[in-house]
């Protein structure tokens, strides 16, 4: 798999640490669906003191810019506005298996991905989405534990 001068084996580990922040084995702690696990739809639905985000949204959230990255690895800017940022409720079940499809598509993107093409519309590469998109999904995850705990 180290071919394309070590090109494949980046896309490689991209896609584990994507995997891990979502499925789990993350080095920092749970994943994403690690800690979806046992959450109703009613706390799912609960907003937090404050008036932050809920699980659901936070986790649509997730989903949509996994969706975003992917499109724009196939050549679409995917600019997020309004309820295509944080998209409004599904119900639960619709929405971790958005989470999970939004997931797996990338996960397969991923591995013909080439890191070095611009984004559309970007100043940045695909590199760099990448790695932006798992930051992304780890930070929410830090908030998905927090309003687990406030709900």
């Amino acid at each position: 798999m180290d071919y394309d001068g070590g090109k494949m084996r980046e896309n490689y580990r991209i896609a584990d640490q994507l995997r891990r922040a979502v499925y789990g084995e993350a080095w920092h702690g749970d994943a994403v669906l690690e800690l979806l696990v046992g959450v109703t739809p009613e706390q799912a639905a609960s907003r937090p003191p404050g008036g932050n985000h809920t699980i659901e949204e936070l986790t649509l959230h997730i989903a949509a810019w996994m969706e975003a990255a992917n499109r724009r690895l196939h050549g679409d800017p995917a600019l997020l506005l309004g309820d295509d940022d944080w998209p409004p409720a599904e119900g639960w079940a619709a929405s971790r298996e958005r989470l999970q499809a939004a997931c797996e598509a990338l996960l397969t993107s991923i591995q013909k991905a080439d890191l070095d093409a611009a984004v559309p519309g970007k100043p940045y590469d695909v590199y760099f989405l990448l790695h932006g998109v798992i930051q992304h999904t780890l930070y929410h995850a830090g908030q998905i534990a927090i309003v687990k705990r406030l709900v």
